[in-house]
């Protein structure tokens, strides 16, 4: 589920984290790995199903694919 919320972009590392404005998610971390974020909404509120970037080829293996951890 898209949520709203502020982003913290770490490019180096291909990382997105998301805090959560949305009162229902505001405890949870959204990490996301494995992307090429548009840093100009780094420490910007981004509305949910903003497009922030592209997927990046896994470190692992050569398909796309997004990690998503949530942490509470």
């Amino acid at each position: 589920m898209p949520v709203n919320g502020i982003l913290d972009i770490n490019s180096s590392e291909r990382k997105v984290i998301v805090k959560p404005a949305d009162p229902e998610f505001e405890m949870f971390e959204i990490v996301i790995e494995n992307i090429y974020a548009n840093s100009t909404y780094n420490g910007k509120k981004v509305d949910a199903g903003t497009k922030i970037g592209k997927t990046t080829t896994a470190r692992h293996c050569k398909s796309r694919t997004l990690d998503i951890q949530v942490i509470c």
